[in-house]
């Protein structure tokens, strides 16, 4: 138990677990210190968001949007994300991978969107843990991860890969 406690304390640090007072602003770089390369750009937040991401009496959600060519997409190539981000929420018990949705796109139906959901209690947290490891899968599809502070309908902020 020691031992678990030690690599999610770890983890944590890592990953900038409880660094509220370090509130990022809008179009701020986010890099992982294991991946250099990948940046993600924070679009947003819509009005509100920052007044209500410490709440932590409402669960809040990270969506990660993938749209892909339907003639390339394979459900299987995500399993091993999927996979990833369930045992790294579970270690470092900030949050729970709650599945996906596939379908088409409806603006676009030669492409596919895949949508991965997780939970927890801050979406800050959350997304800071999925970010690296969506990194990896972001080649060749369009990506977007959006932090939503509570309920559908609640103010979001929206991270996309950037330029």
């Amino acid at each position: 138990m020691l031992a678990r406690s030690l690599v999610v304390a770890v983890l944590c640090l890592l990953a900038g677990c409880g660094d509220d007072d370090d509130a990022e602003s809008p179009g701020t770089l986010f890099t992982h210190p294991a991946s250099a390369s990948c940046e993600w750009q924070e679009q947003g937040p819509t009005p509100g968001a920052v007044m209500i991401a410490g709440h932590a009496d409402e669960e809040q959600a990270v969506l990660v949007h993938f749209i892909v060519p339907e003639s390339t997409f394979d459900l299987e190539t995500y399993f091993p994300l999927e996979d990833r981000l369930v045992e790294q929420l579970d270690l470092a018990g900030i949050g729970e991978f709650d599945g996906n949705e596939v379908g088409p796109l409806m603006s676009d139906t030669s492409k596919v969107e895949y949508t991965i959901y997780t939970y927890g209690e801050s979406a800050e947290r959350v997304a800071e843990l999925v970010m690296p490891e969506v990194c990896n899968y972001a080649s060749g599809a369009e990506v977007e991860i959006v932090k939503r502070y509570g309920e559908p309908g609640a103010p979001e902020a929206t991270l996309i890969p950037a330029e």
